[in-house]
């Protein structure tokens, strides 16, 4: 009996520990699930590893993202690099993630459906604030498809990418991008372009299309409109933003550029990631 005692009240001091937390801003639990995941991606820094966190919002029990993640480590162990991809299986499990330190080497993130990242308005600014100061402090930043189209309402994402994607071209086929190899949007990186495939035929539904800052890189651009960027580049403090065309979901499900990602998709990411 007295036992039985002693764990209600220590269940209830736990539960006031945290109600008076939350309400002063804190959250303990949260706090601690993203400080044993920064000591893990730590240790596989300690141990030459690089973590690359990728998150999609493909709705099919993760196979599709989990086929990209083996796909990119698959193809940076091909130039010698080691390198673990973190997936984020949710929103919820992405807020919980930390996204700064000298462990965290890339952030991957493919919006597929115009998917907000949580629908806490507060949590979702935090996270973009520390994507914004990942991205400032030297980090490598991948946005795909709709985390800039401003139904996603990622308002400092675009800010940092240099856009916000208002309208689409519905093609339902595939995509041709051309590299950008002249005029004043060719990328003055010309490593980095060696590295890429100068042409890609991806299948994509969609073209997503906006007014892009005057200092954005096109490193790609829609075979049928110059104009059109598919792949950009953005120098932000000493990081880099890309964005993404590829990656429009339908009423089949998350796209084959993802689903069953080719050769040059997965080459033009790991270059990318080697940009870094």
């Amino acid at each position: 009996m007295l036992h039985a005692t002693g764990e209600i009240i220590i269940n209830l001091v736990a539960v006031v520990i945290v109600f008076i937390t939350r309400l002063l801003g804190f959250d303990i639990l949260n706090r601690l699930i993203r400080a044993g995941r920064r000591l893990s991606m730590l240790t596989r820094r300690a141990f030459g590893v690089r973590t690359v966190l990728l998150y999609t919002d493909c709705d099919d029990e993760l196979h599709t993202t989990r086929t990209l993640a083996r796909h990119i480590e698959n193809a940076t162990a091909t130039y010698g690099i080691q390198v673990q991809v973190v997936v984020a299986p949710n929103g919820e499990d992405l807020m919980r993630r930390p996204v700064s330190g000298p462990g965290m080497h890339a952030i991957i993130l493919m919006v597929t459906d115009v998917t907000q990242f949580t629908s806490k308005a507060r949590e979702g600014v935090r996270f973009q604030n520390m994507l914004a100061r990942f991205a400032h402090r030297g980090g490598c930043l991948i946005l795909g498809h709709d985390v800039i189209y401003r139904r996603s309402r990622n308002k400092r994402l675009q800010e940092l990418a240099g856009c916000t994607l208002d309208r689409f071209a519905r093609v339902n086929r595939v995509v041709h991008y051309v590299r950008v190899d002249h005029g004043d949007r060719m990328s003055s990186d010309k490593e980095l372009l060696a590295n890429l495939p100068q042409v890609m035929a991806l299948g994509d539904n969609e073209v997503v299309i906006g007014s892009w800052k005057r200092d954005v890189e096109y490193l790609y651009h829609w075979q049928d409109d110059e104009n059109v960027p598919l792949v950009t580049r953005r120098t932000v403090g000493h990081g880099k933003v890309y964005w993404l065309n590829s990656g429009d979901s339908n009423a089949l499900g998350p796209p084959r550029t993802l689903a069953k990602p080719d050769e040059q998709f997965v080459e033009m990411l790991v270059a990318m990631i080697r940009d870094h």
